[in-house]
């Protein structure tokens, strides 16, 4: 999966990373630090949102180490704790991704439940509505329901949106 000479270990496979160079080098970017192999065969641990930092948030003399600090326990694509699946693109979804498709926005209707990776699964209770977005500027958005906690909430789009869909059950 990842074409590197950095020993990898047991994260060989593991999809939540990706291999960059820095300075020259191999580097392992995750969606919040940058592994690089420091002077003296020591991995340093930058954070992304520290961009001017002077010293790393923390240095470990094992990559496997490293590696565990940033990510926790390593992970292969599949089913992972608690029903979730971890996909190939490093995100962790409420259901198999293989279930998943990408739809425009405004063609969502009633019952459709979208699953973003990062929130919980909801549904679409009703037809799309004129929804002005934060700057007051006129849009449209669709009613939702939570799936977990029933609370209801609005999904705003614009032309052109993607939006992943559940298409199997």
């Amino acid at each position: 999966m990842h074409q590197t000479g950095l020993p990898l270990g047991k994260y060989h496979k593991d999809p939540r990373f990706e291999i960059v160079q820095v300075r020259g080098r191999d580097a392992i970017r995750t969606a919040e630090y940058t592994i690089v192999q420091g002077d003296g065969r020591v991995f340093e641990i930058w954070r992304l949102d520290e961009p001017t930092a002077i010293f790393p948030h923390h240095t470990e003399r094992v990559l496997a180490k490293a590696l565990s600090h940033v990510l926790g326990d390593a992970m292969k694509v599949g089913p992972v704790y608690g029903g979730r699946w971890l996909h190939t693109d490093g995100h962790t979804y409420e259901h198999d991704p293989a279930t998943t498709a990408m739809r425009r926005a405004q063609l969502l209707h009633l019952g459709d439940i979208v699953d973003y990776p990062s929130l919980p699964a909801f549904e679409v209770t009703g037809p799309a509505q004129p929804y002005p977005d934060e700057a007051g500027r006129p849009g449209m958005a669709f009613p939702t329901r939570d799936l977990v906690d029933r609370s209801s909430g609005w999904l705003p789009y614009r032309d052109g949106d993607l939006v992943p869909v559940r298409t199997g059950r």
